[in-house]
């Protein structure tokens, strides 16, 4: 709990549940003001402007006991009563925390904050209140919620709720036994697509949706994330076309370093180089023929149109699923190039540490869900 006295000493401004309170003692009662104000720097000093008001009063015997004066009706705690704030409910303690951290997450972190709330609602409702919830409470949520998405996913929105109640002061051991239950959910291994399929899929792609034909063959011949391939710029390419330097990725409008953290060096091959000299040549000639003056370090690769990011939902409702519909492969989304590309890499007798540098898995990673998952890797006749 966060404290500031106010101006004289006799004030105090306090965080509960996110929001802001000033207490005090005054001739033999502590009162308490809830002043409805999210804790930000801004509203502390409002908060600190409202106690040198009632600091003044006090001075000049002008004290409102009814604290009406002072935008709301009191909550008076004698020494003999425990001094509580107003009860907060389920919403209102995740709102807080989520306002205290939404400026330091990424815009799709901020959609899952928000999907958590949804979820939270629509269990507990508006006025069920957060110090009420018991273990059987979390534990029914938790199996809830576990039939509609993989325990992982629940385990996650619980770790988010734990801290959630720990911001607000309150007991958060009933999510962390919650979480604990959870079992998790078989995973399907990767399911790679075919050499016949990818040559397949690229070739309708000339011919239907030209425009996304050298994005698609790059993210099958790299194995790259795809928000990798979507933010990759001119400058990321060596001169020579030798080497691809991955260092950021583009997503939901934002612009980040890779999902590691790490820079890493793509060497490239003959049919990459060529289709990156390809590619390049078009993006200057765009920049050239509009006379736009954009330097090499924005100029996108593998833009939707101009210069503006591919959007990954657009591609992939309008060109990747009816490209596989129209050739009759199962569905995959488009993060299957990746394990296609790693599938192929390890299946040629590739290292698979030197598989995972490319791509930027961890390598026990790459051990654990890629290595023996090839489809087409044959076992030979053994002791014949």
């Amino acid at each position: 709990m966060a404290r500031q006295r106010g101006a004289k000493g006799g004030i105090h401004i306090e965080n509960r549940s996110g929001r802001l309170v000033l207490r005090w003692s005054y001739q033999g009662q502590r009162y308490y003001l809830s002043l409805n104000l999210a804790d930000t720097a801004l509203n502390r000093k409002l908060a600190a402007a409202r106690s040198l008001e009632i600091e003044r009063d006090i001075a000049y015997g002008e004290f409102d006991p009814t604290l009406e004066r002072y935008g709301k009706a009191p909550t008076i705690a004698r020494n003999d009563e425990p001094t509580n704030s107003t009860p907060a409910t389920v919403i209102e303690v995740w709102e807080a925390y989520y306002q205290s951290i939404a400026s330091t997450l990424s815009k799709s972190s901020q959609e899952k904050y928000i999907g958590t709330r949804g979820r939270l609602q629509q269990f507990f409702g508006l006025e069920r209140q957060a110090a009420d919830l018991t273990k059987n409470d979390a534990i029914e949520f938790v199996t809830w919620y576990s039939n509609q998405v993989t325990a992982r996913t629940v385990k996650e929105v619980c770790c988010r709720i734990h801290n959630a109640w720990l911001h607000a002061g309150l007991s958060a051991d009933v999510w962390k036994d919650a979480a604990s239950r959870l079992k998790p959910t078989p995973t399907e291994p990767p399911q790679p697509f075919t050499q016949t399929q990818v040559s397949a899929i690229l070739t309708f792609l000339k011919v239907h949706h030209s425009h996304y034909y050298p994005f698609v063959a790059f993210l099958f011949l790299t194995g790259v994330r795809l928000g990798e391939a979507i933010g990759l710029r001119a400058n990321a390419i060596s001169e020579d076309l030798t080497a691809i330097v991955v260092r950021e990725s583009f997503s939901r409008g934002q612009r980040r370093p890779t999902k590691t953290g790490k820079i890493r060096s793509i060497p490239t091959n003959e049919a990459l180089r060529l289709l990156l000299a390809e590619q390049l040549a078009k993006r200057h000639e765009w920049r050239l023929s509009g006379n736009y003056q954009i330097p090499l370090a924005d100029l996108l690769v593998f833009p939707a149109n101009g210069n503006s990011p591919i959007d990954d939902h657009n591609f992939r409702n309008r060109v990747w699923k009816p490209t596989l519909k129209a050739l009759g492969i199962p569905y995959r989304k488009p993060y299957s190039t990746r394990s296609t590309f790693v599938s192929h890499a390890l299946a040629s007798g590739m290292n698979p540490v030197d598989v995972a540098a490319i791509t930027g898995h961890d390598p026990q990673v790459m051990f654990q869900h890629y290595v023996g998952l090839v489809a087409w890797l044959k076992l030979p006749d053994l002791y014949q």
